[in-house]
């Protein structure tokens, strides 16, 4: 009971602020972009399997939280894909839902290698892969999904809810993603 009170409080605090837009240029095939929601900022990391200076990455279309595979934080995610993100649904939204299962980074076989054309292994978050899909049969555009997500951050004790609506920038380039948190 104590916990669920003070995910209560955490995510209200949130809830009164203006939510945050971001655009991440994750378009390098190679190299991860490291987010701080504490800085609210890309933030340089030597060492992120052991460093608790970042929360998210980005790379193309992957996600990674500070856990698991990735990091020695303890960051996770949620999704939810029934009840997906509307204007009225992330505004409303303040509480993590009882049910809510916080997903660790694992190893996956959804990354492209853009020299042998093939999938190889990466960490990444399960759950932030539901983000979108790639669409192979239409020029390989990205389909947003409109889950619901929300992170817990690497400290383990902040949740935050994100919106990732885009992955084109204004020019149509892939790789740029663009999310409210």
């Amino acid at each position: 009971l104590k916990l669920y009170l003070l995910i209560m409080i955490l995510l209200n605090e949130f809830a009164l602020s203006e939510p945050t837009l971001c655009q991440i240029d994750a378009s390098d095939y190679n190299e991860w972009i490291y987010f701080s929601f504490l800085t609210e900022s890309i933030v340089i990391i030597d060492n992120p399997e052991n460093s608790l200076g970042w929360d998210i990455a980005f790379q193309r279309y992957h996600i990674k939280t500070n856990s698991g595979t990735s990091g020695s934080g303890s960051a996770g995610a949620y999704v939810d894909s029934l009840n997906i993100w509307t204007n009225t649904l992330f505004s409303s939204l303040n509480e993590v839902p009882l049910y809510a299962e916080f997903n660790v980074d694992t190893m996956l076989n959804s990354f492209y290698d853009s020299e042998s054309h093939e999938m190889s292994w990466g960490s990444a978050n399960f759950a932030l892969e539901t983000w979108g899909e790639i669409d192979t049969l239409n020029n390989y555009t990205m389909v947003i999904s409109n889950n619901q997500l929300i992170i817990r951050t690497a400290n383990g004790n902040d949740f935050i809810k994100i919106w990732l609506f885009d992955y084109y920038n204004e020019n149509g380039i892939s790789g740029y993603i663009s999310f409210l948190y």
